[in-house]
């Protein structure tokens, strides 16, 4: 029996291609996930007015949709935890947002 093997269907990264790319700024971002992968929507919410009864009118603009296999999510997942643990060495604790929207803040 023949094992099938990945194949990436984009090019390699050139030298210096990244160095080009510009940078994306996000304030939101949603996980979802099935058996075969991770899917990131990375958004940018910005307020462009409110209702009248005080509610923001928020525009979500979706910046990126990244999609990985679960093995590069968890090298994701400890890529993170390491730069978060080191910023927190340098700046001090940042409070977990997702505290924040539990409790409707």
């Amino acid at each position: 029996m023949t094992e099938m093997v990945p194949m990436s269907i984009s090019s390699p990264i050139q030298p210096g291609e990244l160095d080009a790319s510009p940078a994306k700024y996000i304030n939101s971002v949603g996980v979802s996930s099935s058996q075969w992968d991770f899917a990131l929507q990375f958004q940018l919410h910005t307020v462009v007015g409110q209702q009248p009864d005080g509610v923001p009118i928020v525009n979500e603009t979706l910046v990126a949709r990244i999609v990985m296999s679960p093995q590069h999510a968890v090298a994701l997942r400890g890529a993170l935890s390491d730069a978060v643990k080191e910023w927190e060495t340098k700046f001090g604790k940042l409070k977990d947002l997702r505290d924040q929207v539990e409790r409707g803040n």
